[in-house]
């Protein structure tokens, strides 16, 4: 019976923790980019294996941009933008493509935080093809991931 007590108490700490994390994950993402727009053309996806996992990182030819440089890399978040190119971490993409990964690497325009949205808005052939709320997490990236995007 102790077991069993510890064992749901330890679900119910993880899950609260969970929580907590991922709140203060939106919470950062808000304050830090909440402001920022732009849009424009994916250059390229770029696939970055670790940890057992696939993630990418869009690079972005911006058309429209409300800020200019711009680089940021921490626990919770990363973005870049230099002359005129973004870094855009898409997040974990996985081995086997399921939707919405699979529509954004085959998109080829993107468009974010639009009269202030909240949204990513990723396109192919002018049609939506996925739509996600903000997303900057640096998950398994390493600062220097941000750079793939310098040479295009």
């Amino acid at each position: 019976m102790f077991f069993i007590a510890a064992f749901v108490m330890g679900v119910v700490f993880l899950s609260h923790h969970s929580d907590n994390l991922s709140s203060e994950a939106r919470n950062s993402i808000e304050d830090v980019y909440g402001n920022m727009s732009y849009k424009g053309r994916i250059i390229e996806i770029h696939k970055i294996r670790r940890g057992g996992r696939t993630y990418a990182i869009a690079c972005i030819d911006l058309d429209y941009s409300n800020v200019e440089d711009f680089h940021r890399f921490d626990k919770i978040s990363a973005f870049r933008i230099k002359n005129n190119v973004a870094s855009l971490p898409v997040g974990f993409i996985g081995e086997t493509l399921v939707e919405p990964a699979k529509s954004i690497l085959e998109s080829n325009y993107v468009e974010v935080n639009l009269q202030n949205s909240s949204k990513m808005v990723f396109y192919s052939n002018n049609k939506i093809t996925a739509s996600k709320d903000l997303y900057y997490r640096s998950s398994n990236l390493r600062e220097e991931d941000l750079l793939v995007c310098d040479n295009k």
